[in-house]
């Protein structure tokens, strides 16, 4: 399940966490980034869910480049689990 819109603005990958984590929303307190393989991803510049590469202060947005923890991107919002097949 997706949320209607995004976060509304631009914030760093670790805001965008906690954006997830604080975000209540029609009864439900399990929201998250988006992984690549999401259904339905959205065609934007959004953060990504894993950060593959933390430990370089490097994240991955929606078209899968890494780019710094610090920049700023929107936060796609969706929850429930992933079907990888």
């Amino acid at each position: 399940m997706w949320t209607a819109k995004d976060n509304g603005n631009d914030i760093s990958w670790g805001n965008a966490v906690k954006y997830c984590q604080n975000l209540r929303l029609a009864e439900f307190s399990d929201w998250r980034l988006p992984l690549k393989i999401d259904p339905n991803f959205p065609d934007a510049y959004d953060w990504l869910g894993v950060a593959h590469e933390q430990a370089r202060g490097m994240a991955r947005c929606s078209n899968f480049r890494p780019v710094p923890l610090e920049s700023s991107y929107r936060a796609a919002i969706v929850r429930g689990g992933v079907d990888p097949g």
